[in-house]
């Protein structure tokens, strides 16, 4: 292999762990703050009938606002139809590490004041 070679594949070895080290340190981060709101704030009051963490199954007006961010947030291109199915599972996967989505993260970005069809049917 040449020298040209080597430093290329050395740059991109870096460059994959670098951008690894970062969403470890962000994720991290928004643990930490989710945790640090679910200290230091009482919980907003909820219609919400079903169980944290909202998950493939869930149903409801928490669940089209969850949508309704992530369409304002990320440009996710799903339904805000308040049905948590699998495409929304990717997409929490996908934006927040897991596939699941947490009470803690929900007050964190404030989603209870997301108004959505829902609200109004």
């Amino acid at each position: 292999m040449s020298r040209k070679t080597i430093l290329i594949i050395a740059s991109i070895v870096v460059l994959a762990v670098a951008a690894y080290a970062y969403h470890i340190y962000k994720k991290k981060q928004l643990e930490k703050e989710a945790q640090e709101v679910e200290e230091t704030e009482p919980a907003p009051e909820s219609n919400f009938t079903g169980t944290y963490p909202l998950r493939k199954g869930s149903r409801g007006k928490e669940v089209a606002k969850l949508q309704a961010f992530l369409l304002k947030k990320f440009g996710w291109q799903g339904a805000v139809d308040g049905i948590f199915d699998e495409r929304l599972e990717q997409a929490v996967q996908k934006y927040f590490g897991e596939p699941v989505f947490h009470e803690a993260l929900y007050k964190l970005y404030n989603i209870e004041q997301i108004k959505t069809h829902l609200d109004y049917a």
